[in-house]
This record gives C-alpha cells, structure tokens and sequence, in this order.
C-alpha cells in the first residue's frame, strides 16, 4: 500500500483549522496496520507543485493490486464550472496553500484536475482509495465520469460531505475523520481483519449519527469498476488498536467541543438522513450494526440515491 497524507491547519488565515490533528491520526492508523510507504504534506509543504510531485512519485511505486491511498483534511470549496460538466455548474476543489501559507484561487485545485492527475499518475491495475475531510467534497474525483471506466482495478472516495455541505471540524480534528477511526477500531475489536470498503462506510455512519448527529452527509462514490462491496478496507490494524475518540471520551476531552466548518463559505448544509434511511431498512439504531446489515446496508443507501437521480434526470 502507497498512502498520501495531506492535512493543513491555515494558520496564516483567518480560517484555521485542527486538521493536522488529523494528519497525525492518519499516520498513527497506518503505522498500526503496516504500511510502509507513507507521504505527508503538512500546512505550508502543501502547495499545488508538491501535491502533483508527490502524486506523481508515489503512484510510479504503485503496481497491479497495490492500494493508492489519498487521504487530505483541511479546506474545501465551490467554484465556477469552466468547463460545463457539472450539472449544478460548480466544480469542487481542494483548498491547498501557498509557499506563505494562505489560500487564493491559484493555490485551489479543481476536481477535473485532481482526477486527470491521478489518472495520469496511477497504473490502471492499482486500486485508488480517497478519503477526504473537508467541505463540498462529495464527488470530488468525478468517479462516475466514462474516464474511470477504463480503469482495470476499483476507485472509490469516502468524503466528510455532499457537495453542497460543509465538514464538520470539532477543534480536535475533524467530525468524519475520527468517525471512521472509531468505526476500525470497533470493527478490529470484534476480531475482524478482513472487512470491505462498504462495510466501513456503514460502519462510519453508524458511529458519525450516534456521537456527533452531525448534519454533513458522509458519502460514498466509485467507478463502474468494482462495488464498495467487492474491494477489500486496506487499513486494519494488526494489533490492539485504540482510536484517538475512545481515548477522548474516556478523558472527557470532548466536552463543550466547539463545531467549526471547513469550507471557504457560509453554506450551512442539510440534514444527514442516516436516521430515514435506517428506518426505510430496518436497521435498529440503537445498538451496534450487525454483521450482515454494516456489509449490505450500503446498497439501498446508494440505490435510493440512484433514483432521485433517476427522478431529477426525468424532470429535466
């Protein structure tokens, strides 16, 4: 596995964040489940220039049924589709920084660029995992664009937020982030060391709606190529693992915990529709997930995603 960490707190800014807490998380999570090839960018590293070198030389380490795992925490934002293939005519973007450390429109990079640069950098037989944590990050990589399809191996995101959310940062790090830490670190608790992307993500949700009710939507994209189902979590820690919330909560640390948003707006979000959807499922909210609904609850989500999509499309 080849993993990518790019967290930035904007302290030059009138914006700052916590995120490099999650920076920090990040790598701890990836020490604990082995990997070896680990590549941080932190607060003023990440420019546009070395976020590209970096995408570039890590994906020429990557080969056939490796895992390329982008993770960034810090500020996303909407801007103004240039090139007419967003239907709601704004692209999303990363909020990287300049060699000073503050933020402007050259130091954004949009969601066209950031998915023609990983399909440039990363071998088509090299699975593709992006994690992000930031505002209006939903389909950050365009994954359902024709472009993906002719990769050979699954590309999927896991995002702290639709695109026209914020994410949540709670002065600790960010709301999706150590959802997602609490999540692997029940899921290893119960023994389990081999567990798929979608059974994550349900995983995720479960804990985001029972410790934080958090109105951002954490969503999941992929390609056409594999199913959240079909593609294997890659970060599971090999041994006792404790996630940075549990440790929190047993400390107290998270009392009178103070919300700020990471974006570069005022949109305010709308409301997470886990509880609906659970209701819609059957799934009982009020204990832990069980095996076969954290594996399969994945589907009617995304499928009742599909037909609003379907009904929107009819409207038109």
């Amino acid at each position: 596995m080849h993993m990518i960490i790019i967290a930035l707190d904007y302290k030059n800014t009138k914006q700052p964040l916590t995120s490099t807490v999650d920076g920090r998380n990040m790598e701890e999570l990836a020490r604990a489940s082995g990997v070896n090839d680990v590549r941080t960018l932190y607060d003023e590293q990440a420019t546009i220039e070395n976020v590209e070198r970096l995408v570039k030389d890590t994906g020429s380490a990557c080969g056939p049924d490796d895992y390329f795992v982008f993770y960034f925490a810090g500020h996303g934002t909407n801007m103004s589709d240039e090139t007419g293939d967003e239907e709601d005519g704004e692209d999303e973007a990363f909020c990287f920084v300049t060699p000073d450390g503050s933020i402007c429109n050259e130091s954004t990079m949009t969601d066209d660029t950031f998915a023609e640069l990983l399909q440039k950098a990363i071998p088509k037989k090299t699975h593709i995992l992006i994690l992000t944590d930031c505002c209006h990050s939903g389909s950050i990589a365009d994954l359902t664009k024709e472009a993906w399809d002719r990769r050979r191996a699954g590309s999927m995101s896991i995002s702290g937020c639709l695109d026209d959310q914020e994410s949540g940062d709670m002065g600790k790090g960010g709301i999706f982030t150590q959802s997602m830490l609490l999540a692997i670190d029940k899921l290893r608790r119960k023994g389990q060391l081999d567990f798929s992307v979608g059974k994550l993500f349900n995983a995720i949700l479960r804990e985001d709606e029972k410790t934080f009710n958090a109105t951002q939507t954490i969503s999941i994209h992929y390609s056409r190529t594999l199913e959240p189902k079909d593609l294997a979590w890659p970060l599971v820690p090999i041994g006792l693992y404790e996630a940075p919330l549990r440790k929190a909560q047993a400390s107290g640390a998270l009392r009178n915990a103070q919300i700020t948003f990471r974006g570069v707006d005022d949109d305010t979000g709308v409301p997470d529709d886990l509880t609906a959807w659970a209701k819609a499922n059957g799934v009982d909210l009020d204990g832990d997930l069980s095996d076969p609904e954290l594996e399969d609850g994945w589907k009617p989500y995304k499928k009742r995603a599909d037909e609003i999509t379907e009904a929107l499309e009819d409207e038109d």
